[in-house]
């Protein structure tokens, strides 16, 4: 018996479908997990200071190693170790010099990095490790 194979084309559809099935979906709402607001920082380098030496003059120098991809540097100097009575100083250098400083005194020393937002506003790092020298003549 011989057998023919039927030629293999696809089906034509006689007639087109009046309406298409209509697909609805219920709206689902994703759940957003929520986060307790907490105090974070822009910028989270930590800078640490290479060198606090006592100089002529009652002025002391500070070194640190630079940080890049940041604005400048906060350096703050105290006579007493919690920083209540501070100043502050401002710099985008790797150094920094302290001028007129109380003789006989300790200094205590600290830095930090700052970037400036888009706000206008300064967005600090983490302070480095306290740092202290005694002022001579």
């Amino acid at each position: 018996p011989e057998t023919t194979a039927a030629p293999t084309t696809s089906p034509v559809p006689t007639a087109a479908p009046t309406a298409s099935p209509e697909i609805t979906v219920a709206p689902t709402t994703i759940p957003v997990p929520t986060v307790a607001p907490t105090r974070t920082k822009a910028v989270v380098n930590k800078v640490a200071i290479s060198s606090l030496k006592n100089t002529k003059g009652r002025k002391a120098t500070l070194k640190w190693k630079k940080v890049y991809g940041v604005a400048g540097y906060q350096v703050q100097y105290s006579y007493d170790a919690k920083f209540k009575k501070k100043k502050v100083l401002y710099t985008t250098q790797g150094k920094a010099t302290l001028k007129k400083l109380k003789k006989g005194k300790k200094l205590y020393v600290r830095i930090r990095v700052y970037n400036v937002k888009a706000d206008g506003k300064k967005a600090y790092g983490i302070f480095s490790k306290v740092k202290s020298t005694k002022i001579k003549k």
